[in-house]
């Protein structure tokens, strides 16, 4: 699962509020497709109550706020990327859905991590009664909702099987990243790729924000897959300043 230290790291190192959804018995309302089970906790509502609280106990841009979750967290995210104003990024593994009906008013950027052997939430589809679709085809949708006209495939060093596909040349910059692994595990990869797919959002939203000064950020196509070094594995990735209204643990 998603680690709490991982996520308090990442927002203590960016200036950025976060604020951790838990539900009711730890589950969070969100069905097939992204949608509620109407028998269940209004759990959009339950994150608008905790949203205009931290409101009220800190400067926060209630317009600029990102969702992290994993697995029926990254399903939740999914959820309120459809029904949550001022959402700005989908960073999620392990559950990323396609909301049917999406009433998001805007291209959202989306980076999605998902194995190809989850037994969980299988990357082919199928699985329990809230699955179904298979995740390439979440991602796509995706992509054809953000208006991404250009696709890439690459492999990822020196991880063995694993992949990532990034969908680009999108309205408002809202890139669609889809990293596949093989490890067979459903939980989330770790610290490294926590600040990875922070980083795609920093940059798409200075490319929103009209930036075009990328001296710093390795050119026009950054960021590639980040290096790992010869020794500690440690993901080398370039820091920008930038400080958003809330991250949304799910």
């Amino acid at each position: 699962m998603l680690s709490l230290t991982d996520t308090m790291s990442l927002s203590e190192k960016h200036s950025v509020a976060l604020l951790v959804l838990e539900g009711l018995d730890l589950a969070l309302n969100v069905v097939a497709h992204a949608q509620e089970d109407p028998s269940r906790p209004d759990d959009v509502g339950y994150t608008q109550a905790v949203l205009s609280d931290a409101r009220g106990r800190a400067c926060i841009d209630l317009q600029n706020m990102y969702c992290i979750g994993s697995s029926r967290g990254a399903r939740f995210c999914s959820r309120l990327a459809s029904e949550l104003q001022g959402l700005r990024g989908l960073l999620v593994n392990g559950g990323l859905r396609f909301p049917r009906p999406n009433n998001a008013s805007q291209p959202l950027p989306v980076v999605s991590i998902h194995d190809e052997k989850d037994s969980v939430n299988p990357f082919i589809g199928g699985g329990p009664g809230y699955w179904g679709e298979p995740v390439p085809s979440a991602v796509q949708a995706w992509s054809s909702f953000n208006g991404c006209k250009e696709k890439t495939l690459m492999s990822v060093e020196p991880m063995d099987g694993a992949w990532l596909e990034r969908h680009t040349s999108c309205d408002s910059f809202a890139e669609v990243w889809l990293l596949v692994t093989s490890t067979g595990r459903h939980k989330w990869p770790g610290n490294v790729f926590t600040e990875l797919a922070w980083q795609v959002m920093q940059r798409q939203q200075m490319l929103r924000e009209g930036s075009q000064d990328f001296a710093d950020l390795g050119g026009p196509d950054w960021p590639q897959w980040p290096l790992y070094t010869g020794v500690a594995h440690a993901l080398r990735l370039p820091f920008v300043g930038f400080i958003a209204g809330a991250l949304l643990m799910a």
